[in-house]
């Protein structure tokens, strides 16, 4: 979590508003007096349409159990900002209102990022957001905005990388969630990894170190007590907004374990998830953040393009639907139109699209996902693969030289942007599997069984029936053109920059051919 104090630059003006403009614009908060009756209908009305299964996070609760405060926050989609609906905090969303406000009484204005997995965001909460003295003073003194930091992560990039540069350290965002000690028996204690001096920061925290599926038969009936005790706690609030470069990530994932596991459930479930993102969460065309309560969010981000065309194209790889290798390259193309760097090449975390705000960052970083730049060039490498055009090639060219100073600097800090650039400098693989015209893929099953089991980084995967839909194929991917079933078998094709190996129907030759591996 990061809490920013920030000067709107403007000329100072009295503290206190006239009373027409407290009354007009605040909630019945601490230090804000009766507040707005309008405004007051407005939140009441939100409160309402929650419906009777609503339950409001926060200490301050009326006979009834019915929320003391409410603020603005009720009227927003993100379940981040929807639990601080009900801090005594004058909370703003980010836009345009706040900063007017700030403006107009020559206030600094209290900027707090968080999410809703963020341990400290709640510490904080607790012992802030819900004191009604701290509230007060934040009242009367500031103007206070919460940012969903999932929802617009340019905004925490901006600041985060401010309070950095000010301060010369990170601001910690880690999650320590906390479980009690059960009394189980050792074995259900070496199974859960906990030890007598704690297995994070000091604390044991549940979790499986070595899976074992006998085990964990074996400790079922300890595992329901355990679960049972822990369903007698409060649980966490969910997050249920769905975001477009999250469900890139589990696209990829869920069509490489259908692919490589032979499962069509993981490849169906990717399906759904690429149909839900490309024709629910689009504004104007425009791909979109997040989506939540039926109403998509702001813009997306570079990250957002970069993990869905990634995930598109693993998907492609996984079906062979040709749609989703369309839909891929259309991805990349929009990524460079949005959001590429001219003048130095990689591409911008926020496109053209976008509010302005102080700075426009230029992802550099791996970490626990990787970051819109590395996958993005690695996309772009994939399309000049598939596509043959070497302006593709170009494009990840520029984007490794922005990155030339970082790769150099901390290499281990760009995991991502080392894969594609072990792609670059392969001799990458064009791996072409056709089947009968009026077969399906089951008829090609022997050769796909081998590409299963076949560890090829880098590659790029396409598989067609003979005839029409193979021409149409060739003109997104030109190096399946005029290859055939031969002899009305599944036939595969190793190639390499349009040179060939001789084409199989045999296993055991594709997989001969697959094993060669020649020097960069």
């Amino acid at each position: 979590m990061v809490c920013v104090l920030l000067s709107v630059g403007c000329k100072p003006a009295t503290l206190a508003a006239s009373p027409a403009r407290i009354v007009e614009e605040d909630p019945a908060l601490p230090g804000l007096g009766p507040g707005s009756p309008v405004l007051a209908a407005k939140l009441r009305a939100a409160l309402l349409a929650k419906g009777a299964a609503y339950r409001p996070r926060t200490r301050h609760l009326n006979a009834d159990g019915s929320p003391k405060y409410t603020n603005r926050l009720i009227l927003e989609s993100s379940p981040y900002l929807l639990q601080h609906a009900h801090n005594p905090v004058n909370w703003y969303p980010w836009g345009d209102e706040a900063f007017a406000r700030a403006k107009r009484e020559g206030k600094p204005i209290f900027l707090s990022v968080g999410y809703s997995t963020c341990h400290w965001c709640h510490v904080m909460e607790v012992e802030s957001f819900e004191d009604e003295e701290i509230a007060r003073y934040l009242n009367e003194h500031y103007v206070a905005i919460k940012v969903d930091r999932e929802e617009r992560p340019d905004i925490d990039a901006v600041y985060m990388s401010a309070v950095e540069s000010l301060t010369g350290r990170y601001v910690s965002q880690r999650s320590r969630p906390r479980h009690d000690r059960a009394a189980v028996a050792d074995r259900l204690i070496g199974y859960y990894g906990v030890t007598p001096t704690g297995n994070f920061d000091g604390r044991n925290i549940l979790y499986v170190p070595r899976p074992d599926e006998k085990e964990r038969d074996a400790l079922s009936d300890a595992r329901a007590k355990l679960y049972a005790a822990r369903a007698r706690r409060i649980p966490p609030a969910r997050d249920d907004k769905i975001l477009a470069g999250w469900n890139g990530l589990m696209i990829s994932a869920l069509a490489l374990g259908g692919r490589v596991l032979g499962d069509p459930r993981y490849t169906t479930a990717a399906e759904r998830a690429a149909d839900f993102v490309l024709g629910t969460m689009r504004t104007g065309g425009l791909l979109a953040r997040s989506f939540e309560d039926r109403h998509a969010g702001p813009p997306a981000f570079l990250e957002d393009y970069a993990f869905l065309a990634a995930g598109l194209f693993d998907l492609y790889e996984a079906s062979f639907d040709p749609r989703w290798l369309r839909d891929a390259l259309a991805l990349c193309a929009e990524t460079e139109t949005l959001f590429a760097d001219p003048a130095t090449g990689g591409w911008f975390a926020t496109g053209s699209k976008h509010e302005k705000l102080l700075a426009r960052e230029k992802p550099s970083t791996d970490g626990a996902i990787p970051s819109g730049t590395s996958v993005a060039i690695l996309n772009a490498l994939r399309a000049a693969t598939f596509t043959g055009d070497d302006h593709w090639r170009a494009i990840a060219d520029r984007a490794f030289g922005a990155l030339r100073e970082p790769l150099a600097r901390h290499p281990l800090g760009l995991t991502e942007a080392l894969l594609a650039l072990d792609f670059r400098t392969d001799l990458v693989r064009e791996v072409a599997v056709i089947w009968p015209k009026r077969a399906g893929p089951a008829a090609a099953a022997p050769l796909l069984a081998i590409l299963r089991r076949t560890f090829l980084p880098n590659q790029v995967l396409a598989g067609s029936p003979d005839g029409e839909d193979l021409g149409a194929l060739a003109g997104l991917a030109p190096f399946v053109a005029e290859k055939r079933a031969l002899g009305g078998r599944s036939t595969a094709y190793v190639c390499e920059r349009g040179r060939c190996e001789l084409p199989t129907a045999d296993p055991s030759v594709l997989a001969r051919q697959l094993a060669r591996v020649r020097g960069y």
